[in-house]
């Protein structure tokens, strides 16, 4: 026995159906009385609901809308170009720290195959670039650890900030 969905029997209650399906739809009605009852309860809904006077919108209500939504699409565009800038930021300290701690076991003498190949690789390249070099002496590196380390928590912080205001403008606008 064929069902008849909620959405068929409004589109043929609003007569929005063609005849063959109409046609259709009378035959299985008349062979079901669980559809006959189905019909007739959504006919009884759809005369109670046009008895219903609507409410008038207030007025302005599609402007106020637009200006929320242009409201939030901005913000949300500036939220995503600074979480972008900071797991950039991110990304690169962890690339640094790598090639540090890379260097670091090349240099302690417990080198594996890998690393004395990759350092042949890196050492080609490092030769022809004199600046890299005095950059990643130990001195300087570290304090260049240390302030991508600083810039890491300040960015951590901005981000929690940016969440947790988020939130209170979200929860203030449902209410």
């Amino acid at each position: 026995m064929v069902k008849l969905s909620d959405e068929i029997l409004n589109k043929f209650i609003d007569n929005e159906l063609n005849s063959h399906e109409v046609a259709d739809i009378k035959e299985i009605v008349d062979n079901d009385s669980v559809e006959l009852k189905k019909l007739q309860a959504h006919s009884a809904v759809h005369k109670i609901l046009n008895t219903i006077d609507p409410l008038p919108a207030p007025s302005g209500i599609t402007a106020r809308v637009m200006s929320r939504i242009a409201l939030m699409s901005k913000s949300s565009k500036a939220e995503d170009n600074f979480i972008y800038i900071i797991l950039s930021l991110f990304f690169a300290s962890i690339i640094a720290v790598l090639g540090y701690t890379i260097f670091q076991v090349n240099g302690s003498g417990e080198s594996s195959a890998i690393f004395i190949n990759f350092n042949s690789f890196i050492s080609s390249y490092l030769a022809k670039l004199d600046f890299v070099k005095s950059i990643t002496s130990n001195d300087q590196f570290l304090l260049i650890g240390a302030s991508l380390t600083f810039m890491l928590l300040i960015s951590a912080y901005y981000i929690f900030e940016s969440h947790k205001s988020f939130k209170q403008k979200l929860n203030k606008n449902m209410r």
